[in-house]
């Protein structure tokens, strides 16, 4: 009986126990189970997300430098390109230099003889070099002022030490023409220009027709200029107002 008794009663706690925690028992049940393959490939993929989420930054930060770096460095080259293309600009441009043909060269060596004569002070070697024909511009202007031999030209040494520069001709058949600029010794850096006619002689060598000279200095008035043959120069001295103000030779006005 008591054995009887005793078995009833355990059986009924159990069962009072089944009851009462029904829900705890499913869960720890359930907690129990392996998770299907899929839902562990969640879990794990999840946390290997989340692993390296600083080391991400981390990249991200170091791109953004590289980046920086990069537009500094472009920024550099872009400003030294335009500084040297500025330098480009500013710094002169050589010219190229036109060489003489062989005729103008003939030319310019006619008229380098003629200032060497004019250096040492030499009419007989300056008359050598001209043309034998008289120059109509130098006859129609004597009666109107005076006609100087070269010796009287010469006379005073006024062409010694001359010097000559900017020299050019050009050839035009069987005449030729050549300027430059005339810097007499003691001038204190006045300057005239000066232009010669040239005749081709039946040698073919050339000899000169007319020789000119102007004062050419900005700021001061031509007051005189000379035209010159074979028998010498005529002087013609200005009598007129003067040219347009700062044009070499026509000083203020």
């Amino acid at each position: 009986g008591c054995f009887g008794t005793a078995v009833e009663a355990a059986v009924a706690y159990a069962r009072a126990v089944g009851q009462a925690e029904p829900e705890e028992a499913a869960a720890a049940t359930v907690a129990a189970q392996p998770l299907p393959p899929s839902e562990e490939a969640g879990e794990e993929a999840a946390e290997g997300a989340a692993a390296p989420e600083e080391a991400v930054g981390d990249a991200a930060r170091e791109a953004q430098k590289e980046a920086k770096r990069a537009e500094q460095a472009a920024a550099k080259e872009e400003k030294a390109a335009a500084k040297k293309t500025r330098r480009k600009e500013v710094e002169p441009k050589e010219v190229e230099v036109r060489k003489p043909s062989e005729e103008e060269a003939a030319v310019l060596a006619a008229q380098a003889a003629l200032y060497d004569a004019l250096r040492d002070v030499d009419a007989a070697a300056v008359r050598r070099l001209c043309s034998p024909e008289d120059d109509d511009e130098v006859s129609a202007l004597a009666p109107l002022g005076r006609l100087d031999g070269w010796e009287t030209v010469l006379k005073y040494d006024a062409t010694a030490g001359l010097r000559l520069s900017s020299q050019d001709a050009t050839v035009a058949g069987e005449t030729a023409f050549s300027t430059g600029l005339e810097f007499p010794a003691g001038g204190n850096g006045a300057s005239l220009l000066c232009t010669q006619r040239w005749a081709r002689d039946q040698a073919g060598g050339w000899r000169l027709a007319q020789h000119r000279t102007i004062p050419y200095t900005a700021l001061a008035d031509a007051a005189a200029c000379l035209r010159c043959d074979r028998r010498g120069c005529v002087a013609l001295q200005r009598t007129g107002a003067a040219g347009p103000a700062g044009m070499p030779g026509d000083g203020p006005a």
